[in-house]
């Protein structure tokens, strides 16, 4: 024992300051035998991983060459695609359209077809696109800018063609800010996500088209879907979350919550009841997100969209996502909402800090088209816009095979058969022969694809349809054409 302690004391007297260590921890253990007991166990822990470095049992096991080669020869990689496509991706390749001519126009040349086609695939509804003053505008900030913006805007992505853009969007709307981004489905995608995570709350309308889909499954939030435009059934979730607050105890203002739907729906074709959105708004006290893509510059006198159709003021929307893809005659999308809501998108909305941003012409060129919708022209092109919508609605009125279900004033129309098919497959079969057959008589339109059913806990698929996007400058003549080919190549389809 003498030993021992003299060995001790040898150790203590030879490492530098050791004497007052070892006071320091006798005192430690007399005041707090607790503190001292955790922290000798982690400096024990650490000096036997140190010490013990690598187990042998843990190196790698050398495998020899003979039995290598045999497992390389043994591997069967997965396919990354069937070696034979399913019959339903054959039907979208047989069907593939090949233009050659712009698309934004009434008409268009289709590879294959002699003779220009009336075009109701474009969503360019105002033919801005191809207006002379968008036009020159493309032109001249091509010449300024030349093609691309070449990084993100946070990075010398940011142009004064941009900035104009945001300010004449922002004013035009009477909204504190506006963001644009360079891609359409990036700007819903990432904005709903920017504003809700797996700790918020999303009621979602379960027609809504497949970007807000994406959005809100990236956001990971809590959803719920209500039936499409079914304003009973908002309600009846919304009633739903009030009982489980109560039943729980827990304060609304703990989460972050948000109705999702859009203006005009793109696989419906129908106008939401906006007037009854915020009036359920209002008394359960959530937020509102909408999608204006398609509203914007087709719904209300000045084409502000469905809240100025329904005569509900912007403001009373949080956040408002809409493209400039269609009436706005560019590429890209944007966000209109309080200074707050858009600065929060320049740093969390991954679609804007991670793309980059939309080259200058395009910017330009929604710029100018903006201005044409602002103008008196603006509101002469959306009051005939929406005559010929009720044109078009008129003349398959009626018709036995053919229902139109969407609204009578919408641009976005969708003709469904009324005749009921086995199964998906075949009512699409049927769908695509009509196309192909009017496509032959000089009239472009779009076959939406929703084949298989949906995964558990998603939204069944909308039904399906043809869809026709009605451009300003076609003529109540060629809707008429358009409506009899329709029926004609419907009463050729073989009875079910």
């Amino acid at each position: 024992m003498q030993s021992l302690n003299s060995t001790f004391h040898f150790i203590v007297d030879s490492i530098p300051g050791g004497q007052e260590y070892v006071q320091w921890w006798f005192k430690l253990l007399e005041e707090n035998p607790t503190h001292l007991y955790i922290e000798t166990t982690l400096i024990l822990v650490i000096l036997f991983i140190l010490v013990k470095g690598q187990n042998p049992t843990t190196r790698r096991h050398e495998v020899n060459d003979d039995v290598l080669a045999e497992r390389l020869a043994a591997f069967q990689p997965t396919p990354l695609a069937p070696a034979v496509l399913p019959e339903e991706s054959q039907l979208v390749l047989r069907d593939t359209v090949v233009l050659e001519s712009p698309p934004c126009a009434a008409t268009c040349k289709v590879q294959g077809v002699d003779k220009p086609v009336l075009n109701f695939a474009s969503t360019d509804f105002l033919d801005y696109g191809s207006s002379p003053e968008v036009t020159v505008a493309t032109e001249k900030a091509l010449d300024k800018y030349g093609v691309g913006s070449c990084g993100p805007r946070g990075f010398y992505g940011t142009i004064d063609a941009h900035v104009r853009l945001e300010e004449a969007i922002a004013q035009y709307f009477g909204a504190n800010e506006a963001i644009i981004y360079s891609d359409a489905s990036s700007a819903v995608a990432s904005a709903i996500p920017a504003f809700a995570n797996r700790s918020d709350m999303l009621v979602v309308d379960d027609g809504s088209n497949e970007n807000i889909m994406t959005g809100v499954r990236l956001s990971r939030a809590k959803l719920m879907f209500f039936k499409h435009g079914d304003m009973a059934d908002l309600e009846r979730v919304l009633k739903h979350v009030e009982a489980d607050d109560k039943r729980l105890g827990r304060r609304p203002d703990q989460q972050r919550r948000f109705v999702v739907f859009e203006g005009l729906s793109r696989n419906f074709g129908d106008i939401a009841d906006m007037q009854r959105i915020v009036e359920l708004k209002q008394r359960y006290k959530w937020r509102l997100l909408v999608d204006e893509s398609l509203s914007v510059g087709v719904l209300g006198k000045t084409g502000k969209g469905v809240t100025e159709h329904c005569g509900v003021p912007v403001s009373s929307i949080e956040i408002l996502v809409a493209s400039l893809e269609t009436s706005l005659a560019s590429v890209g999308g944007f966000c209109v909402g309080s200074y707050e809501v858009v600065e929060h998108q320049r740093l969390n909305g991954a679609g804007y800090c991670f793309s980059a941003s939309a080259p200058p012409f395009t910017a330009t060129a929604a710029e100018a088209a903006l201005k044409l919708l602002n103008s008196a022209r603006g509101s002469n092109d959306l009051e005939t816009l929406r005559g010929l919508a009720e044109h078009f609605s008129a003349q398959l009125k009626g018709d036995a095979r053919l229902v139109v279900a969407s609204s009578a004033t919408s641009p976005v129309v969708h003709v469904r058969l009324t005749a009921k098919y086995p199964s998906l497959l075949e009512e699409n079969k049927a769908l695509r022969d009509i196309a192909r057959k009017l496509l032959s008589d000089g009239v472009a339109l779009v076959v939406p694809v929703h084949y298989t059913p949906a995964p558990p806990g998603s939204p069944a698929p909308p039904p399906l349809s043809l869809r026709l996007f009605l451009h300003v400058s076609h003529s109540k003549d060629d809707l008429t054409k358009t409506a009899k080919a329709l029926s004609a190549a419907a009463a050729r389809l073989p009875k079910v």
